[in-house]
């Protein structure tokens, strides 16, 4: 798939802008696992440091505030990430397509 897919595009709106060249989706998927990952293991820090020990009140409401930015991050990669896994479903899928035409054409022609 050469350019954007229009009913792609209703979806990213919120979303930043994503590359559709099929090889950058790949490279795409892995920098966000990468990230996601990453945030997680940021949010299970903050999780045992809110829960670990007694905090003041500012300390545990800037913990909370963290946490809930972290989690909105997560949920936002977790969006695109399944955006360029339908991109990258539906460009593996015409590859299949234009594989199986030119292998009927070239047996059409070498009978």
């Amino acid at each position: 798939m050469l350019g954007p897919d229009p009913s792609c595009l209703e979806n990213r709106k919120a979303l930043p802008p994503i590359s559709t060249c099929w090889v950058c989706c790949v490279f795409q998927m892995d920098g966000l696992e990468k990230k996601l990952s990453r945030c997680w293991r940021d949010l299970e820090a903050v999780n045992s440091r809110l829960y670990g020990a007694e905090l003041s009140s500012e300390a545990r409401s800037s913990l909370e505030k963290e946490k809930s930015s972290l989690m909105n991050k997560a949920s936002n990669y977790e969006k695109e990430l399944e955006l360029l896994r339908q991109e990258n479903r539906k460009n593996m899928l015409l590859s299949v397509a234009i594989f199986l035409l030119l292998t009927l054409i070239y047996a059409y022609w070498t009978l």
